[in-house]
């Protein structure tokens, strides 16, 4: 994710990433990619999401709600 976040970074400073219509991403980058194309605001708070992300790490939360909250019970069914 880190890896993917410094080009968005790169993208967004030299004015592309704003340009951008369509994302297409594989493996480790649809994870970022998502957070990307769902996120609402301006890309400093994305940035900032995504470093809090990196830093708490994600895998433990993804894990806890896929198999203890009714959503994601259901959605493993």
């Amino acid at each position: 994710m880190a890896f993917h976040l410094g080009c968005r970074r790169a993208l967004h400073e030299v004015g592309l990433l704003q340009r951008t219509d369509v994302l297409s991403c594989v493996s480790g980058g649809s994870v970022i990619g998502a957070i990307y194309v769902t996120h609402e605001g301006p890309f400093e708070m994305f940035d900032k999401k995504i470093q809090d992300t990196l830093r708490q790490g994600f895998v433990r939360s993804a894990l806890r709600t896929a198999f203890t909250t009714r959503e994601g019970v259901r959605h493993n069914a």
